[in-house]
């Protein structure tokens, strides 16, 4: 029953895997993993490699350009959303001189 409730829970932040068969969305939970991180953490950094998609059910994240004297805030990350950038460098394997924060204590997978 584990299962399915992480199963329900993402479906309520991103209801596109409701239109999965069943089978696929056990699949899709037994082979992903939990993620829990405080704030603070840093998720990636400026080139870095991502090895990873987060799908967040709680929490913030803060993805920023680091400059000399400021940063720019490029977008948050919040149950539902997705990065740009992970999703664009594990396409394209592109590096982007940007850096994700955990902004609020998040929980995902």
């Amino acid at each position: 029953m584990h299962i399915q409730a992480e199963i329900e829970k993402l479906i309520r932040f991103y209801p596109v895997l409701g239109e999965l068969p069943s089978r696929l969305q056990y699949a899709f939970v037994e082979s992903s993993y939990p993620l829990q991180a405080s704030t603070g953490r840093i998720l990636f950094d400026v080139d870095a490699t991502i090895q990873s998609f987060i799908m967040l059910t709680q929490g913030s994240i803060r993805v920023i350009r680091p400059g000399i004297e400021r940063e720019l805030l490029l977008y948050r990350v919040q149950p539902g959303s997705c990065c740009v950038i992970s999703v664009c460098h594990m396409l394209g394997d592109t590096r982007y001189r940007a850096r994700a924060e955990v902004e609020s204590d998040i929980t995902g997978v």
